[in-house]
């Protein structure tokens, strides 16, 4: 006598739900394992873009507080999304002269202040050791003024690293590189370069939150320590070159521009460097 639990029939239906649970495990774990990565590298790229995006922002409304003239201010909520503001008071660039037929050369360190948010970052949108820049990019002559070849380079610099020793994160900082104009006073070559600097009150805030950030702008001020006074000669025969390199104080490789080369008849060269100033509150 057969007994049912013995039945065939009966068995059938068990091992067909076992067999259909398999594959729906199977099937759900591969899709798991293939979009899974995707969209953490969407949810990354959403962070980054909306950093970039208020960077971007925040380069208009510096603009448009210089147009207001000295002392205009201005707030503004920045949305961190789990992510960390900072100040960077302590990056350098180097301001280097030379002139190629003589030997010449000459250098001066001035203070590099950016604003930088440190954002999680959990997919290759990054990789390790990498720099991108979403506005303004290296290597770059900004004229030449023996050249017919002009060009214009944006002046703000927003640039994304992510350091080799702490890759789950990146760092998105906002600075301005210097402008350069050139113009003779007879025989002299005058040579303006103007900085922005961030004075900041407050160094760093961390929250998912929106803190409100405030800026003023302090003026353009003059340097009164010049490089050059009108009374270095360069003979004619050589290329006058005033290459930038900037050292960021985390970590990332520094970055060089060659804003400015001028070649041709001898001339004096006279320096006129003046500052943009504006105090970043970071509550």
């Amino acid at each position: 006598m057969a007994f049912p639990f013995t039945s065939k029939k009966s068995v059938s239906p068990i091992v067909s739900a076992i067999f259909l649970m398999g594959i729906m495990l199977v099937a759900i774990t591969a899709t798991v394992t293939l979009i899974y990565p995707n969209l953490v590298k969407l949810e990354d790229e959403q962070r980054l873009s909306t950093t970039t995006t208020q960077f971007s922002q925040l380069d208009q409304i510096l603009q448009s507080l210089m147009d207001q003239g000295e002392g205009a201010t201005t707030s503004k909520p920045f949305s961190l999304d789990q992510s960390a503001l900072y100040a960077d008071n302590t990056s350098t660039m180097e301001l280097r002269f030379t002139y190629d037929a003589t030997a010449f050369s000459k250098s001066a360190i001035i203070n590099y202040s950016r604003l930088v948010t440190k954002i999680p970052i959990r997919s290759d949108v990054i990789s390790p050791g990498e720099k991108e820049y979403f506005k303004g990019i290296q290597n770059q002559n900004f004229f030449a003024l023996n050249s017919s070849t002009l060009g214009f380079y944006p002046w703000a610099i927003i640039n994304a690293t992510r350091p080799v020793a702490q890759d789950t994160h990146a760092n998105i900082s906002f600075s301005y590189r210097p402008k350069f104009f050139a113009n003779f006073e007879g025989t002299t070559l005058v040579l303006k370069i103007i900085f922005v600097i961030f004075r900041f009150t407050g160094e760093r805030f961390t929250s998912s939150s929106e803190p409100v950030i405030s800026y003023t702008y302090q003026g353009l001020i003059a340097n009164q320590t010049q490089m050059f006074d009108g009374s270095q000669f360069f003979p004619a025969g050589g290329t006058l070159t005033v290459t930038l390199t900037t050292t960021l104080s985390d970590g990332s490789p520094p970055f060089i521009e060659i804003p400015f080369k001028y070649g041709a008849s001898s001339f004096y060269l006279k320096t006129e460097v003046s500052f943009h100033q504006f105090t970043v509150h970071i509550p």
